[in-house]
Order: structure tokens, then sequence, then C-alpha cells
């Protein structure tokens, strides 16, 4: 049981602290602000001379972007869908097989993926959620208030869960058919 919480730290460790988080995320940031791109382009101007937006509403929007729902699965599963089956097939795996056993290897590899899918879309919502304040610090020189985003919870975690699900799946996929395309399409 050791052995695979130890497999299941460097698993997590390699999601994690990749480069293809980092893409992952951006990715996930310019698929989100494409579905709100038009009403963002003149908030600036537009919150100096008119009312509040109804930023949760923008938000939901952008969680429902066409683009965005498209990439969903994609972009979660890129940080660590296909680590598992490239160890496989490098040779990597075999130790780490050996040690903690076949069941162990493959729910710590589903278990990784599902968290670095997490992560991807918690943080590119979180970075569109940052661009938002940023826009209204620069119009008016003060954050958005927290009951501006009252009622967005149940979507924003919906899609991270949903990222999660698809990311575990690719790879549960990948890992059961030896196909590293299935990683990316869940």
């Amino acid at each position: 049981m050791l052995a695979f919480f130890r497999a299941l730290r460097v698993d997590l460790a390699k999601a994690l602290w990749g480069r293809w988080l980092v893409i992952a995320v951006l990715a996930t940031l310019f698929s989100l602000w494409l579905g709100i791109s038009q009403q963002l382009r003149g908030m600036g101007d537009y919150l100096m001379y008119n009312d509040e937006p109804h930023w949760a509403g923008m938000l939901d929007q952008a969680l429902q972007g066409s683009f965005a729902q498209l990439s969903l699965p994609a972009l979660s599963a890129l940080p660590a869908a296909g680590l598992a089956l490239l160890e496989l097939q490098a040779g990597a795996a075999r130790s780490a097989i050996f040690r903690v056993g076949w069941q162990p290897y493959r729910a710590g590899k589903m278990l990784a993926a599902l968290a670095g899918g997490m992560v991807v879309q918690a943080a590119g919502i979180g970075l569109l959620m940052g661009l938002m304040h940023a826009i209204r610090l620069y119009a008016l020189g003060a954050p958005i208030p927290w009951a501006a985003w009252q009622g967005i919870g149940p979507p924003v975690l919906a899609r991270i869960v949903c990222g999660g699900i698809w990311s575990g799946a690719g790879s549960l996929l990948a890992l059961l058919t030896g196909t590293a395309s299935a990683a990316t399409v869940g």
C-alpha cells in the first residue's frame, strides 16, 4: 500500500508540475475567453460610463461557449492522460508495475489524470476570473465584489468535475486499449 501511494505521488507530480499543465491551462483560458471576447473587448469604457455588468452571467456564458465545450476533453487530458501509455511503451513503467501491481498502477495513473484534468479546468477558470478582476480594477480601481459571483458555483464545479472525469476516462481507455490517441479523446 505504501508503494501505491509513493507511485501515486510521483504520478501526481508529473501531471501537476509539467510543461503540459501550463500549456493546457493557457489553452483552457483561451477557449473560455473566446466565449465572451465580444463582451470583454470594450468593457473598460463600458464600466466607466454605464452600469455594472452581470459578471456571473458572463462567466457562465464562457463556460457554455461552443469552443470551450468542444475542447474540454482534450485540454483536460493533456497533462497526464497519455503519460501512462508512454511509460508502458518506453519500458519505464515495468519496475513500478512490478512493485505495486497492475491494478494499483492503473488506479494511480487514472487518479493522477483525474486530478490533472480538474486542476487544468480550475486554473483556467481562475485565470479568466482574474482577467475580469483586472479589467474592473483598471476601469474602476476596485475588484469585482464577491456578491457578483453569486450563483456561479454549481456550473464552475460541474465543469471542473467534468474535466477530471474526461481526463480519468481517457487515461483508463488509453491503458486498456493501448492507443495514445484514446487518452485525448476520452
